[in-house]
Order: C-alpha cells, then structure tokens, then sequence
C-alpha cells in the first residue's frame, strides 16, 4: 500500500464518515489526524529495534592510501544509522562506537600511523574513519543499517515490507481509539496490531532478538 492507501484503510476501518483522505497533504480536522497517526504508527514499529532487516544493507567501496576519513556516499552507502560489520580486503576490522573511539584518541587518533585498517567507527557527521591511515588501495565492504526515511507524499510507500502494512494500520487505529476514548475498540485494534507484529518480528529481526518482545530493545 501506498501512504495514501494505509491512511484510507485507517479511514475506512475506523468507521469515520467520508471517502477521503483524498490526499495526504494539506488536510485538516480528522483527516489531517488520520494522516499523523498512520506516520507516528510507523516511526513507533520503525524505532522499537535496532536490527530490522528491512533496514540492512550492504555495500562496497574502496579505500585510498593516506586517506583515513570517507563520508558514507563516497562508499555507496545510504545515510546510515549504525554499522554491523566491516571487511578490508576481505578480512573482518573491529567496529567501535565513535565515543568509544573518542575515549582512545590517543590511538585511534594518531592517523601519522599507517597499515591496513584495523578499527572502524561511524562519526556524528556520517564518515567511516579508519585506524591506521591505509598505505595502498584497498577494497571495503560494510554491513549495515541505513536510516530509516518517512513517507511524505501520496504515492510514498513505508519502508516496512507491504506484506506487514496492516500493522501500521492497527497501531494507527489505536491511536484513533484512544483519541476517542474508546476502549474497546483500542482492544481490538491493540489485539491485530499484536499479531500482524508477531509476524514482522518474525521475518524482519535475527533469531538473537526476536524474544524481546514487541517493543522491546
């Protein structure tokens, strides 16, 4: 479904009068709060983990001697939330937090030190640093999650997987719901939403995470 189409679906399954939205720009009244709760719906299924699959990519790039500091488009990678893993020539580097790397400036800092990377972190300003300074070309490969983009537009669709829109749909009506006062149908929608996440978790997280629940870490 497009934006369009889950913020009709919520119209329709809510009950409210009408045939709309006819569009999710520029609406007003309960329209305009039909399109707010379909997007707060999906930030809310988008943030409550870490490691969606939906959000993992991979790509490859090269490294440059004497050069230490790559935005993340220079390598083919997307704006980019954490990195999972990293391989230099084909051998996995330790990946660290920037603040961990932060804490080891003394080291990690000294880019006078020159070899094949060994540590790798992710700076607030998306670039991939690496530790020591590369001496020759080398090829990179990095694993990671990309950030999430919200939808916008009409035609815009979620970055969730289709087959599991009906639970921004159900999470949506909960929102409704609770704006009614009405507790019942809170249940009911709270009783789908459960499911269709049941699902997603499923499909979408490693094994590792999978027991933390709906909106756990």
């Amino acid at each position: 479904m497009t934006f369009l189409d889950i913020c009709r679906a919520v119209r329709k399954k809510s009950g409210v009068s009408g045939d709309g939205p006819a569009t999710v720009i520029g609406q007003t009244g309960i329209m305009e709060r039909i399109v707010d709760w379909v997007l707060d719906a999906e930030r809310d299924i988008v943030a409550s983990k870490d490691q969606w699959q939906f959000l993992r990519l991979v790509a490859t790039g090269t490294l440059t001697a004497g050069l230490y500091r790559y935005t993340v488009d220079s390598l083919g990678m997307s704006p980019t939330k954490t990195v999972n893993n990293v391989y230099v020539a084909g051998q996995s580097i330790e990946v660290v937090k920037y603040q961990d790397w932060i804490n080891n400036i003394v080291e990690y800092g000294d880019y006078s030190k020159t070899g094949r990377p060994s540590v790798v972190t992710l700076t607030p300003d998306q670039r991939l640093q690496v530790w020591p300074t590369p001496t020759e070309t080398l090829a990179v490969t990095v694993d990671y999650y990309r950030q999430p983009t919200t939808m916008a537009n009409n035609s815009d669709a979620s970055i969730i997987p289709a087959l599991y829109h009906q639970a921004i749909v159900h999470r949506a009506l909960m929102f409704y719901a609770d704006y009614e006062e009405d507790m019942y149908r809170y249940g009911r929608s709270e009783v789908e939403f459960n499911q269709w996440m049941a699902r997603l978790l499923i499909e979408q997280l490693p094994s590792s995470d999978f027991k933390r629940g709906v909106f756990g870490g």
